[in-house]
């Protein structure tokens, strides 16, 4: 099975191939105001506090005029159900890729794209930081790429320190 990794997981590596007609967004959130038993929080570096804001992650959004890059990774069925477990604000979906052939990606879920309108919602710094790194690994101009195939955060770029519950 083949996984269309445009976010975070671009650092597993794969094969580099684009998506057309869709851009990338800041389209899913968390919210940070709640602690659930197995999932994340995020902590203010100096304080230890918990912000009540909605922390923003990637997703894919239709545009017919635009493509992002991203990597094919192959996946067994352990790992795309670990995956699928790990990337809760979204639903794994098919898509259908350019020569015929078909891959799982992860979308939005109507309940992470809801918390994704709600404000105060903010982006973590190292969660960005990761991503364009990952981009980066890719090759000349890949961060270029990503730039401008991914809307601006929806508010502001924070340092928050990620915590395992």
């Amino acid at each position: 099975m083949r996984l269309f990794a445009y976010g975070s997981l671009v650092a597993r590596g794969g094969e580099r191939v684009m998506l057309s007609g869709h851009r990338r967004c800041w389209g899913v959130a968390m919210d940070n105001a709640l602690a659930l038993p197995g999932y994340k929080r995020y902590a203010e570096p100096q304080s230890g506090a918990h912000p009540a804001v909605h922390v923003a992650f990637l997703d894919l959004a239709p545009d017919p005029a635009a493509h992002v890059e991203g990597v094919l990774i192959d996946v067994g069925a352990r790992e795309l159900a670990a995956l699928d477990a790990r990337e809760r604000n979204y639903v794994r979906a098919v898509l259908a890729l350019a020569g015929g052939g078909r891959a799982w990606t992860y979308l939005g879920s109507p309940d992470g794209r809801a918390r994704g309108r709600r404000r105060p919602v903010v982006v973590q710094r190292a969660y960005l930081e990761a991503v364009r790194g990952a981009y980066a690994s890719l090759g000349p101009g890949a961060v270029t790429r990503f730039d401008s195939s991914t809307d601006p955060p929806p508010g502001p770029v924070v340092a928050l320190v990620r915590e395992d519950l």
